[in-house]
């Protein structure tokens, strides 16, 4: 007995005094920070609590980590803005910066890989989308060679607009996390969608945006808004809230207690909201479409979304007259010019899409070849030329051997989630609404870049390949289970 109030003893002096330097660790660290924050290098205090804080909370929890960064990238990838020079670490010339998606995902790969390695974390079975984002890559490296940038520019662009947000997918596929990795996912989802609607709303309001650059159209029509904060591009900034929409729902129906269900309540009819604020012709496209296919695939979503409909449809019929004379029919709805526009720009793209069928005309090359094409630029915007076609874009600047794994990876990511929802009538363990909500947010990325250079923006990119790769790793996890149940039965 004597022996076993010893070793207490010295568990607990141990423990205190692990404790005390701990918290002498934490008062020297932020004597050090606060004596930053007073003196002219303030915005380094900034720098290394949030930097320092991200790589804490990756170390600690990977998946915590990689959803923090996705709340907090779209204001490191903005660099009209104050934050963006806090949140990047300029380099010598010559050498990339040391932004912080790139460190983010660093250190995650790094983790994971370790993980894997020692045995905690197990690696998801492959599918097909992998491997198309695999071939994906090395079918780039030809465009990348070819870009009119240089290679060191053009290695960048691929690595920030297509390598990272493929990685966030793996990330999130492989990091899904039993019972609690849905609700992580909606929590962060939470986030992004208040402080986005949030911009939307005071800038409808107000007329002035947020975190957006100096000469920004910020008009459609002589009565409507161009929302423009933060993410620059109202197709952006309704997209993000699109494929926001059916994962609220998702949240709405299987929440257990009020609060959850009026947070994720308010988080979907925001998001409805904010989307139509946007104006954008494209973004109210992708999303009727997903809305649509979460009526017809889920009683749960039509017990909700055909009240709303049919209001809606009633209000609609009752003051049809205002609504047919308001300047959202008149100035954007029966507007063709932007068809027009897109229409002319695919035109001008044909002749260089069959001269460069294979390979294209190199990655981030569009514009200039474009003017040597003898295309001709009436633009919308101050932006160089694009053809407003994410997938017209990788075909004329990647080529075929580019476009075929990218269109691919769409399709397939759309067959695997249709695959276990048909499984769901003979198995009540699979969750019907959420891979209805996959289903439906696939639809809303897909449909909004047919109308818009949706890669160019980063973070719509960490968006979906993060609420994909979560949801397939949901299938994943699902398979192994029910084919460990099989095998058991057996």
């Amino acid at each position: 007995m004597t022996e076993t109030r010893s070793a207490r003893v010295i568990r607990l002096g141990k423990t205190m005094l692990v404790g005390l330097l701990l918290v002498a660790v934490a008062v020297g660290f932020g004597l050090f920070l606060g004596d930053m924050v007073v003196s002219p290098n303030w915005q380094d205090a900034i720098r290394i609590a949030v930097l320092g804080g991200l790589v804490v909370v990756v170390l600690t929890n990977p998946i915590n980590g990689l959803l923090l960064w996705i709340i907090l990238a779209p204001y490191a990838l903005a660099p009209y803005t104050e934050i963006w020079s806090i949140l990047n670490i300029r380099l010598p010339p010559g050498i990339p910066d040391l932004t912080l998606e790139r460190l983010a995902i660093g250190i995650l790969g790094i983790v994971w890989v370790a993980q894997l390695a020692v045995g905690r974390r197990r690696i998801r079975r492959v599918g097909a989308v992998e491997i198309l984002m695999a071939v994906f890559f090395v079918m780039a490296l030809p465009s990348v060679v070819t870009g009119v940038g240089g290679i060191n520019r053009t290695v960048q662009v691929l690595f920030d607009k297509f390598v990272t947000p493929f990685l966030v997918f793996v990330l999130a596929k492989n990091l899904y996390e039993e019972e609690i990795g849905l609700g992580k996912l909606g929590g962060a989802l939470s986030v992004i969608g208040g402080y986005v609607s949030s911009m939307i709303f005071y800038e409808h309001v107000t007329g002035r945006p947020l975190f957006s650059s100096v000469g920004r159209r910020l008009s459609y029509s002589r009565s409507l808004r161009k929302i423009v904060s933060l993410l620059g591009n109202p197709a952006f900034l309704g997209t993000v809230l699109g494929m926001i929409a059916p994962i609220a729902l998702h949240g709405l129906v299987r929440a257990r207690s009020l609060y959850a269900r009026a947070l994720y309540g308010a988080l979907f009819l925001g998001a409805l909201l904010g989307n139509f604020l946007c104006y954008n012709r494209g973004a109210w496209l992708s999303l009727l479409v997903c809305l649509v296919m979460l009526m017809v695939l889920s009683p749960e979503y039509r017990r909700i979304l055909l009240p709303i409909l049919v209001v809606g449809a009633a209000v609609g019929l009752v003051y049809w007259q205002s609504i047919s004379e308001s300047a959202i029919v008149t100035e954007r709805l029966t507007n063709v010019s932007a068809v027009r526009f897109r229409l002319t720009m695919l035109e001008d793209s044909e002749k260089m899409i069959r001269d460069h069928l294979l390979f294209g005309v190199g990655l981030d090359s569009y514009a200039h070849h474009f003017f040597e094409y003898g295309g001709h630029w009436e633009t919308l915007a101050y932006d160089l030329p694009t053809p407003h076609n994410t997938f017209i874009l990788v075909l004329a600047t990647m080529g075929l051997a580019c476009f075929a794994p990218y269109a691919l990876m769409f399709v397939c990511m759309f067959l695997e989630m249709r695959a276990m929802l048909r499984r769901s009538g003979r198995d009540a363990r699979v969750d019907r609404a959420l891979l209805v909500s996959g289903l439906g947010v696939v639809a809303v990325y897909v449909v909004s870049a047919l109308t818009v250079d949706l890669y160019v923006s980063v973070f719509t990119s960490l968006v979906f390949f993060l609420i994909t790769g979560t949801v397939l790793g949901y299938v994943s996890h699902l398979r192994s289970s029910l084919g460990a149940l099989q095998e058991a039965r057996a």
